[in-house]
């Protein structure tokens, strides 16, 4: 009877380890999907002008930041996600880690963008950046390309991420920013 129990005993922690990784990667691809859609629905398929833009966004509920007067903020499952409609360019972001939690690793954002977006990796590159604080932040800076060839870029903090936004632009074909993209 001990040895059953030792050996039950011992397979408990490995259980409830295994079982809370299953829950904290299935939030994480959650939050890496929620993330895509709003990508999707905003900065992507919504190719209009960013006044039709912003009232679209304020119809689903996006409020205006009182700090940055061209951005549009919701919160969506106790997360905060921002979009910024502009000529040529719509950006999404989202504070990685705005709890004790980190919303999504690089390569479960990645594997969103090519599996729901059909986005193509093109390009990965180390940078260093400055956050809101002034603090020298490591970032790794990924540009994707659709089948039109329009151009995608990430910027995801490596360091600083509870104060490091995570950025994702769209930049429009049919604007010469596109290629500003380095």
């Amino acid at each position: 009877m001990k040895i059953l129990f030792l050996i039950t005993f011992l397979l408990a922690p490995s259980v409830v380890f295994s079982d809370t990784k299953n829950i904290t990667d299935d939030l994480e691809n959650r939050h890496a999907q929620i993330f895509a859609d709003v990508v999707k629905a905003y900065c992507m398929k919504f190719r209009e002008t960013p006044a039709e833009l912003e009232a679209k966004l304020e119809g689903d509920g996006f409020k205006k930041n009182e700090s940055y007067d061209d951005t549009f903020q919701k919160h969506i499952e106790s997360v905060d996600y921002a979009v910024t409609p502009d000529i040529g360019f719509c950006t999404t972001d989202v504070l990685l880690k705005p709890a004790s939690t980190m919303l999504f690793e690089i390569d479960q954002i990645d594997a969103v963008f090519i599996s729901k977006l059909n986005l193509k990796l093109s390009k990965s590159t180390i940078d260093y950046e400055l956050s809101i604080e002034d603090k020298r932040t490591k970032v790794i800076k990924r540009e994707y390309v659709d089948g039109l060839g329009t151009k995608y870029l990430l910027v995801y903090p490596l360091e600083n991420q509870d104060e490091y936004y995570m950025t994702f632009d769209v930049v429009d074909r049919s604007n010469n920013a596109v290629n500003k993209v380095d």
